[in-house]
């Protein structure tokens, strides 16, 4: 477990390096569809196929460190079956789920991440999709995303190291805030150079607000039992995150106007906001602190022994 001051710092480091690396992979892949012949290929399709395998080389080499250096815990006897492992995984989540409430703090941060999350998810999805609707071209499109991805390396851990010193929740509702005006400068794009801005702008704050928020649930959880309760985020997480993508194609339809689709994101923003301002993090951590002795879920104790 990483020493609480150094957790945000930390963090928004562990993103960085993931921008670095998938930017540079992102470069080299669109080359290889846009000028295949540099790399000896004869068409774009040619160059589609070798990007795929080269990010599942990609995948496989930096995993390696993580396998050989990051140690595993003991392989425990269990007789269970692959339903019988499915049935106790469905019975330990739903405990999870309940034991939550011992939490109060952590539910308001997991509540307000799934809003938050969810609007960043959306445009992380939806923006090369509502840039081609206001008429910007590809080759635009695509350095757009590239430079997200260069200016997120930078600013991930600039932004780290605000949190550490000025507080993560403080900066985590600054990049919120930021979010916001670029759903409304979003609103009014109308050109190439407006989507050049909102990438920077959201590369300037998309990593940070990611690695601030799992830093700060990380301080929020028992220190024991923080792959159990990150795994339940990450499952929840990705059943919320439907209804962004859900409201933008949904308000876009009926109004017939994609802009609209975007404005509706500020209602995802702006209930996160609300909920990471009432947070208090100092009574969380006491919280999780208080209960670190207890390994299991209410619901999900062993049974006594003699």
């Amino acid at each position: 477990m990483v020493p609480s001051p150094y957790r945000d710092d930390v963090s928004a480091k562990g993103y960085a390096a993931g921008y670095i690396g998938g930017g540079i992979l992102l470069a080299v892949n669109l080359l290889m569809i846009q000028q295949p012949q540099w790399f000896g290929m004869k068409d774009e399709l040619a160059g589609t196929q070798l990007s795929f395998l080269t990010v599942g080389f990609w995948w496989l080499v930096f995993s390696l460190p993580l396998m050989r250096n990051v140690p595993n815990l003991p392989k425990q006897a269990s007789g269970l079956t692959a339903g019988g492992y499915l049935r106790a995984a469905s019975k330990r989540l739903g405990g999870t789920f309940k034991d939550i409430r011992r939490y109060p703090q952590l539910s308001r941060m997991i509540a307000a991440f799934w809003f938050y999350n969810d609007g960043i998810n959306t445009i992380i999805l939806m923006a090369t999709i509502y840039g081609t609707t206001l008429g910007i071209g590809t080759s635009d499109l695509i350095l757009a995303l590239l430079i997200t991805q260069f200016v997120g390396f930078p600013s991930t851990i600039l932004l780290g190291k605000a949190a550490t010193r000025l507080g993560p929740k403080r900066v985590l509702i600054a990049t919120l805030w930021t979010y916001v005006v670029i759903v409304l400068l979003g609103f009014g794009m109308s050109s190439a150079l407006h989507f050049y801005i909102l990438a920077v702008m959201v590369g300037l704050v998309q990593g940070g607000s990611q690695s601030i928020s799992r830093s700060i649930l990380s301080e929020l959880m028992p220190p024991n039992r923080t792959g159990e309760f990150f795994g339940f985020v990450n499952i929840t997480s990705k059943f919320s995150s439907i209804f962004g993508t859900f409201a933008f194609g949904l308000i876009g339809q009926i109004t017939g106007n994609s802009r609209m689709g975007i404005l509706s994101l500020l209602l995802f923003f702006g209930l996160g906001i609300a909920v990471v301002m009432k947070l208090n993090l100092n009574r969380g951590k006491a919280d999780a602190l208080r209960n670190a002795d207890d390994p299991f879920p209410t619901e999900t104790k062993p049974p006594a022994t003699a």
